[in-house]
């Protein structure tokens, strides 16, 4: 499946040195491959449609970590798709189902 980050290309445009000029990068989405298993679009549904219902709670991340427990920046990866403590996902997942 295609990356949705570099569009299947592999490659992103960001800044870098030396001078901070405009660079080809490689995705760290995909690691620069192009390519994103079907764990990963999973991983990014679940925490679109948990970010969507925090945002419709009026919840800010760092209100909704706190209420939960957990650090603020392991809920943002959550919700973006990214690899969380197994302890994150599961205090989300419970209020999920609840």
């Amino acid at each position: 499946m295609n990356c949705p980050d570099c569009k299947g290309v592999g490659k992103v445009y960001g800044f870098g040195c030396p001078g901070f000029r405009p660079m080809e990068l490689p995705c760290s989405t995909c690691d620069g491959t192009g390519q994103v298993d079907a764990a990963y679009v999973a991983r990014k549904v679940e925490g679109e449609r948990y970010r969507q219902a925090r945002i419709e709670r009026r919840e800010t991340v760092r209100q909704c970590a706190v209420r939960l427990g957990v650090d603020p920046s392991q809920l943002s990866h959550f919700e973006h798709g990214r690899t969380v403590s197994e302890e994150t996902l599961s205090k989300v997942r419970e209020e999920t189902v609840n």
